[in-house]
């Protein structure tokens, strides 16, 4: 999980607003984020996409899954 957060982390950078970011993600429990990514993908990749996709959830002004993608592969 910790390495989901590296890519995600590493692929927006400055794009990732901390307050959003925890408010977000740190309501879902951590259960829940494992069972999804192993529906996504296998791996970190599962992990950072499930946290996009909840990070995003509601916004104006949402980031790429592609860019996640070109970052990591």
């Amino acid at each position: 999980m910790l390495r989901g957060v590296a890519h995600f982390t590493s692929a927006f950078g400055e794009g990732i607003k901390d307050d959003n970011f925890v408010e977000r993600l740190g309501q879902l429990p951590a259960r829940k984020i494992a069972q999804e990514a192993k529906l996504r993908l296998p791996g970190s990749m599962g992990y950072a996409e499930i946290m996009l996709i909840n990070y995003n959830k509601n916004r104006k002004a949402s980031l790429a899954m592609d860019q996640l993608h070109i970052f990591c592969c």
